[in-house]
């Protein structure tokens, strides 16, 4: 996860749909100074209304300061993917919706995913 390579965390790994199965924390250090993560399992559509454990997992990133995606470069969508977590964000609460996020595309140096890398992109800032 990058959790696990950005900081010292060992969050509990497998071939899960979302890696992990529960929010996991790690201390980023660097530049000066520590900056908290917190890794979150993607939400399931309905998560705002509690499908799955999205309330709960929402009340964390309520917490935070930055929502930075990690979005599979190789899933079918990835570009609705994102889409989707943000429309569970809004439906939650518009605030946190608002929060600034960063969208990283993952496995872009793969061929298959570099080839449509553009318009991925261009998906995710319509």
């Amino acid at each position: 996860t990058l959790l696990r390579a950005a900081t010292r965390a060992r969050p509990k790994v497998a071939d899960y749909p979302f890696t992990t199965l529960v929010p996991n924390l790690g201390v980023c250090e660097g530049g000066g100074g520590a900056m908290l993560w917190l890794d979150i399992p993607g939400l399931l559509e309905g998560a705002h209304e509690g499908r799955g454990l999205g309330r709960a997992f929402l009340r964390h990133v309520e917490r935070c300061r930055l929502l930075l995606h990690l979005v599979d470069g190789e899933s079918a969508e990835p570009a609705a993917e994102y889409l989707a977590i943000n429309r569970e964000l809004q439906l939650y609460s518009p605030r946190l919706a608002a929060t600034p996020q960063v969208v990283l595309v993952s496995k872009a140096e793969l061929p298959h995913v570099a080839e449509r890398i553009n318009e991925t992109v261009a998906a995710i800032r319509a």
